[in-house]
């Protein structure tokens, strides 16, 4: 779901738990979330958008953009 409400049908690969090491600390320590996989030819993607996974009964939130290309972008997303 869109900032504004709409809604649509699309594609949606769920990482649960994701680990993400820091490079410039000394000691480094793992950070936790999720992450989700959107296809560009099917949406365009908005932080603060809702992704509904009905097979999964979990609505997440786009956080924070973490990588694009021409064909999909990955975003942090946490539970509402």
């Amino acid at each position: 779901m869109a900032p504004d409400g709409q809604e649509w049908p699309c594609t949606v690969l769920l990482d649960e738990d994701v680990q993400q090491f820091t490079d410039d600390d000394l000691a480094p320590v793992a950070t936790s979330f999720d992450r989700i996989t959107l296809q560009l030819s099917e949406v365009k993607p908005q932080g603060g958008g809702v992704v509904h996974i009905d097979s999964a009964g979990r609505r997440l939130k786009l956080v924070k953009k973490l990588r694009a290309d021409a064909s999909a972008e990955q975003w942090e997303v946490a539970s509402v």
